[in-house]
């Protein structure tokens, strides 16, 4: 839990242009993955 927790800080803590490469690399077409995460 807290190696996750660390991530996110980190990312969240990242330029933009680094987050959206992260994006685009695991999501290609910008999908809106809401409901197979949550449903």
């Amino acid at each position: 839990m807290n190696s996750a927790i660390n991530r996110e800080k980190q990312i969240k803590a990242g330029l933009r242009d680094n987050k959206i490469k992260l994006i685009e690399q695991t999501n290609i077409n910008w999908d809106d993955l809401y409901n197979e995460i949550i449903l």
